[in-house]
């Protein structure tokens, strides 16, 4: 549960889906004696893919459902249209970066968004606080009063990597009831309960993750002009090996991609890169996704992180559940440069990264930002041009220094 005390009476506004977890929060919160309102944040369409098993798993399939359950839980039932809202913040996200070939970050873009939209009807209900079904922990700086996240206390179930970049002013009403749970535990709780939930949905990748998802997103909103075909080139082999339907269509570290008129592809080679001045599909070992250093960009951190000098951290991608160490090195316009102590893959260009304080069960987040430029890092004398000559060799003199890939 949150940790925060004194909660009964205090009015919440709960995001919910139909789905075990938020119905879960709901009942928690209920039974801590809050005043709940249910709220469904109607994002997309049914039709927004072309197979309803691509649709992003926090969207609301029936809102009857939604709404049989809150008469269960004897609270009130609310939804709101964010259509318009999240095909702006999310989709057009999504769409860009598809063109440009770069990562997917939108399960990032629409936590954001939904966090948004929660804080706004908290206010227009006249309601104390937020809550989700995330699988996170919020806690307070009892010194600072800054909230931050941390990592739930189970780590297949954590979520407190979604949450990273959330502001203080909305850590501040968010409560977290399902922090100190896993997810096994809360659908024992759910049947022991029986609360009338919609199917259970397991945890599944990130939306929008695969080629089929987006392909009637892509087809929707871009001009067949700019959906270039080309061919697909083995550069490990240094030979074309088919022809490719448009980059737009791909995503790095795609493994067998559909290709005309291709043959087989070994299980070993995925989409490492888009060559747009030949319209080139490039495909390779994963080895060439690995790196030691990236820049980072949109850096953004908790509030009162002393980023006066580098840092040690611990680094989680949407790939994967482990932590990667590393060293941060902060730069100026919201930017740093990051250095792995083992190579990470994959680093794909714009792909977001949380930074994180330890790798504890308990790991506070301290920031996210989006990987730019990757490669390995080589420490430059920027003045070394400029030295003597005849300066003794041995002699220690201190010299700026920069990164260099």
């Amino acid at each position: 549960m949150d940790s925060r005390s004194n909660l009964a009476g205090k009015k919440v506004v709960v995001g919910m889906t139909g789905r075990m977890d938020s119905a879960m929060a709901a009942f928690l919160l209920k039974k801590q004696g809050m005043q709940v309102i249910g709220l469904s944040i109607v994002t997309v369409s049914d039709d927004i893919v072309d197979d309803s098993k691509y649709l992003p798993a926090c969207h609301i399939r029936d809102l009857d459902t939604v709404q049989n359950l809150c008469k269960f839980l004897n609270i009130p039932f609310y939804a709101t249209n964010a259509r318009p809202r999240f095909e702006e913040e999310v989709v057009d996200n999504l769409v860009s970066n598809k063109l440009l070939g770069k990562a997917n970050s939108s399960c990032f873009d629409c936590t954001r968004t939904r966090m948004k939209v929660l804080y706004s009807k908290m206010e227009d209900l006249e309601a104390d606080f937020i809550a989700t079904g995330h699988y996170a922990k919020v806690r307070m700086n009892l010194r600072s009063k800054n909230h931050y996240i941390c990592t739930s206390g189970e780590e297949n179930s954590d979520q407190s990597f979604l949450l990273a970049g959330t502001p203080n002013y909305v850590l501040e009403k968010l409560l977290l009831p399902l922090g100190e749970l896993s997810r096994k535990e809360v659908a024992k709780y759910v049947k022991h309960f029986a609360l009338p939930i919609s199917d259970p949905m397991a945890m599944t990748d990130f939306c929008f993750s695969s080629r089929r998802s987006c392909k009637k997103i892509i087809a929707d909103r871009v001009p067949k002009s700019l959906i270039r075909q080309g061919n697909a080139i083995n550069v490990e082999s240094g030979t074309t090996i088919g022809e490719h339907a448009g980059m737009a269509n791909y995503y790095i570290t795609e493994k067998e991609p559909f290709l005309k008129g291709g043959g087989h592809i070994d299980k070993d080679l995925e989409v490492v890169a888009f060559d747009y001045a030949s319209s080139s599909l490039l495909i390779g070992k994963g080895e060439r996704l690995r790196f030691s250093g990236a820049q980072l960009s949109r850096l953004s951190t908790v509030e009162g992180l002393d980023r006066s000098g580098p840092m040690q951290c611990f680094v989680k991608f949407k790939y994967s559940k482990k932590f990667a160490k590393a060293d941060l090195f902060f730069k100026n316009n919201d930017c740093a440069f990051i250095q792995f102590y083992e190579p990470a893959y994959p680093l794909v260009e714009n792909e977001a990264v949380v930074l994180y304080e330890n790798a504890s069960s308990s790991g506070r987040v301290i920031g996210w930002a989006l990987v730019g430029a990757r490669g390995d890092f080589e420490l430059v004398n920027r003045v070394k041009s400029f030295e003597d000559n005849d300066v003794d060799e041995d002699q220690s003199k201190p010299a700026p220094t920069l990164f260099r890939f």
